[in-house]
């Protein structure tokens, strides 16, 4: 026999398509056109097989109502049912039975990748079934079958997602976070050898490092001004992360997206999925705990970590203790850095790290006592992420206006930050200041 066309083609049920065998007259032919007739009754009622999208949730409220009324509500219930099926499957991998129903409940690209699975076994079972009997009408004989087990479609569904690789379920993981489709490949990949409960945890704690650290208000305003202010070169890191602002920037809502703490968190792991890949309790909640330790408030260690992502992959011996020590070697107290990473979250990075040794000298050059850097540098860290060239141009505009030698340590000592403004925001605000 032939292969079949594909279900929904025009010529799938036209009779110059059907086999190419005798068929003996009379009864037998009636017997193999009622059977090629339930066959396309059985092609008319797909749809049926097939939930709408909209039936994202346990309530049967938002079905097609045309639909319900002419399968009678058939659609819901396949979807209810994919949706336990797929609680129990999560349940079964370590989920706990309440989160892994609100993961089902909120992941509607794999309920229906797995409605079509079932609906595809579905479609195969019933043509082989038809052309075993169309065989049995054109031999006049009976052919052996195998017994086949009635399964209801919950248990098939159950069967096909507990067959699923773990990426799979990762991505409904992921999907319930309210990460797009587009992502979840990739990311699925990146996080295959995490085990279901692990990553789960791992969403929940920085859901809730968001949204008990992330106190700081204008967090928008504030990393527009770092990503206008830096002049030197950025290292990877700092790459990724200002590239990470710039997206957000071009989507609706922008960097004000961040104040959500779920969307924060599906932001974060689309653009830095490995930090889902580190150890919740010795890499994660040390990182966390080593930044309240250096004096940054609970209330802010979600703001530091949402304005430079890459601090979570950091190790904290070779990393982070490492560029404290440089801060503490130019006079900075151990009581300002909590402080300092507050006001200037990049001061974290590997770029400042070397910046520091050309900003020290550079400051001693314009006069400002030795004892007077730290006190510089604490009062405004945006310097350290300034390159000597662009302070040297504002260096300028001050000599120009009369404030030289001296005076001018005296002044970048007392108002440091004047030396990251442009020219231009500089004279406004010195025309400000003389109005006033």
């Amino acid at each position: 026999i032939r292969p079949a066309p594909p279900i929904g083609s025009p010529s799938c049920f036209h009779p110059r398509r059907l086999p190419s065998v005798s068929l003996p007259p009379n009864n037998l032919l009636n017997r193999a056109s009622s059977l090629l007739a339930s066959l396309k009754l059985q092609e008319s009622r797909r749809v049926f097989l097939l939930a709408p999208a909209k039936a994202a949730s346990s309530d049967s409220t938002g079905l097609d109502i045309g639909l319900q009324q002419q399968y009678g509500g058939g659609v819901g219930d396949r979807w209810q049912d994919a949706q336990a099926a797929l609680a129990d499957v999560l349940s079964d991998a370590g989920l706990a039975p309440e989160d892994a129903a609100a993961v089902s409940l909120t992941a509607p690209i794999c309920i229906q990748s797995l409605i079509d699975a079932v609906a595809e076994l579905d479609e195969f079972a019933s043509w082989k079934s038809v052309l075993t009997d169309v065989k049995e009408c054109c031999d006049d004989r009976p052919i052996e079958r195998h017994v086949q087990v009635e399964t209801t479609f919950r248990q098939r569904t159950y069967a096909i997602a507990k067959q699923m690789k773990g990426g799979r379920h990762i991505s409904a993981i992921l999907e319930s976070l309210g990460i797009g489709e587009c992502h979840l490949s990739r990311i699925s990949y990146c996080l295959s050898s995490e085990s279901l409960p692990d990553l789960f945890q791992k969403i929940n704690f920085l859901e809730d490092l968001f949204t008990e650290g992330n106190k700081r208000e204008n967090m928008a305003l504030h990393i527009q001004q770092m990503m206008m202010q830096i002049s030197i070169h950025a290292d990877e890191d700092l790459q990724k992360t200002i590239s990470f602002f710039e997206k957000m920037e071009a989507q609706c809502g922008g960097l004000g997206l961040l104040k959500v703490p779920r969307q924060a968190a599906a932001h974060l792991v689309v653009e830095f999925p490995h930090i889902l890949c580190r150890k919740l309790d010795s890499e994660l909640q040390a990182i966390v705990a080593y930044l309240q330790a250096l004096g940054v408030p609970r209330d802010y260690v979600g703001f530091v970590v949402l304005c430079f992502p890459p601090v979570l992959l950091y190790n904290i011996d070779t990393e982070l203790q490492c560029r404290m020590r440089i801060l503490k070697k130019v006079g900075v107290r151990a009581i300002d850095l909590g402080r300092m990473i507050v006001k200037y979250p990049w001061l974290l990075s590997r770029s400042v790290e070397t910046n520091v040794e050309e900003i020290v000298p550079f400051l001693l050059s314009i006069m400002v006592p030795k004892e007077k850097v730290y006190c510089s540098i604490t009062k405004c860290p945006r310097l350290l992420g300034s390159s000597v060239t662009t302070l040297k141009l504002m260096v300028q505009h001050l000599n120009d206006i009369g404030v030289k030698s001296k005076r001018l340590g005296q002044v970048v000592t007392c108002s440091p930050q004047l030396l990251i403004r442009s020219r231009q925001s500089f004279n406004e605000f010195f025309r400000a200041k003389l109005i006033s």
